[in-house]
């Protein structure tokens, strides 16, 4: 009876440590498989991209950066790199307002990560990939979709200021939310409305609501890319981040 109790307990415990020591390191596995990279030839099959606008060799290009771009990004979580850019910053620097950009690990159709902006204290508007139209949401369920996982983050971008995040905003309720009839798609042309993808709704919002001076100017016509976002917006800094 002692011996048959001794090898129950020694089963259950090496039982346990497997369950519990074999999910320790999921960090980047588990983010990792939130991100979707459309081939060339998917990515044209479902109308994602047009061979008009880009070609095999520029969009394979394109995804062995956002597959860096991704690594980099579960390297940022891991807060060395990210204190360091930001050792002066004390963060939170202040609350949620219009024209805030936010940019998470957790997604990515086509393009590594996500982005959206903030339409005012507690609104979110995005379009979340293949398939969606532009929506919105509030803060707190954006939060609880884009962090579920160990490894997911969420950074806020602050807007130049109070008057040109209220611009941004406004453009970008105005033209992009809640309409269904937009879809989820890329192209170099940055002027127009119709498809659009998460960072390009960000990037024309300040473009086109605040003034083309507000932007830099991209330096190719791929995508514009979720981790870069910020440095595009003129005056745009760290000011808030999530973790999981």
């Amino acid at each position: 009876m002692f011996k048959k109790c001794c090898i129950s307990l020694l089963l259950f415990i090496l039982t346990f440590a497997g369950i519990t020591f074999g999910n320790n390191n999921v960090n980047a596995e588990e983010v990792q498989n939130d991100n979707i990279y459309f081939n060339y030839e998917e990515a044209v099959s479902k109308g994602i991209i047009s061979p008009a606008d880009y070609t095999k060799a520029e969009w394979d290009n394109f995804q062995t950066n956002q597959k860096q771009a991704f690594q980099s990004g579960i390297d940022t979580q891991n807060q060395d790199e990210f204190v360091s850019y930001s050792r002066k910053v004390v963060l939170p620097v202040r609350g949620l307002r219009a024209g805030d950009i936010i940019v998470t690990n957790n997604g990515g159709y086509g393009v590594t990560g996500h982005a959206a902006i903030m339409l005012n204290s507690h609104t979110v508007l995005h379009i979340s990939g293949f398939g969606a139209y532009p929506k919105t949401l509030e803060f707190n369920t954006f939060k609880r979709n884009y962090l579920k996982k160990r490894g997911h983050w969420i950074h806020v971008y602050g807007s130049p200021s109070k008057d040109k995040g209220l611009k941004a905003a406004a453009w970008a309720k105005k033209t992009y939310a809640n309409k269904t009839n937009i879809k989820y798609g890329m192209s170099p042309a940055l002027g127009t409305i119709n498809p659009t993808y998460c960072s390009k709704i960000v990037y024309q919002a300040y473009y086109s609501g605040v003034g083309k001076t507000s932007v830099y100017k991209p330096n190719s016509n791929l995508p514009i890319e979720p981790y870069k976002l910020n440095t595009y917006i003129k005056g745009s800094g760290i000011i808030q981040l999530y973790t999981k």
